[in-house]
């Protein structure tokens, strides 16, 4: 958190004085809903998206776009490169979709999929949203576990 508001203090006179700029931030779907186990990332993800927005309200007015970045999971080391599926993909991908949305979205989950899927869990009761993330965390330690033995042999 005082990285990005640190980077964003350094960055942002450059950008006043220019009357233009751009500011991404990427923040996680899993910020925008309460996710047991990951608590702290999950609130660092809020601040990221709070900050970005907040920032927009204080800046847009000077031409500086602000975005806050809230994907799904990425094929990233983070997730081991787990393999890219259609609400998987692998990070250039996604990066490709996230910039096209640049000035077009302050708020955006940056690949479509990912919009669809945030769409709908977003207008789910709060029972649905939680079944969605067990059935991640199970996915995740299933391939957690077969990524251990595949190490051991």
């Amino acid at each position: 958190m005082m990285s990005m508001a640190k980077m964003t203090q350094m960055l942002l006179p450059g950008m006043l004085a220019r009357r233009c700029g751009v500011i991404i931030n990427v923040s996680s779907a899993f910020g925008r809903n309460p996710t047991p186990y990951l608590a702290l990332y999950g609130a660092t993800k809020s601040f990221a998206d709070f900050f970005s927005r907040a920032l927009l309200k204080e800046y847009g007015k000077y031409h500086i776009a602000v975005q806050s970045l809230t994907p799904y999971t990425v094929s990233t080391n983070m997730v081991k490169n787990a393999p890219p599926t259609t609400l998987l993909p692998p990070a250039d991908t996604y990066v490709r979709s996230a910039l096209s949305t640049v000035g077009r979205a302050s708020r955006t989950h940056g690949y479509l999929p990912h919009s669809i899927l945030g769409a709908v869990l977003d207008r789910s009761p709060s029972c649905v949203r939680l079944l969605y993330i067990k059935l991640f965390q199970y996915r995740a330690s299933k391939f957690m576990a077969r990524l251990q033995l595949q190490q051991r042999d």
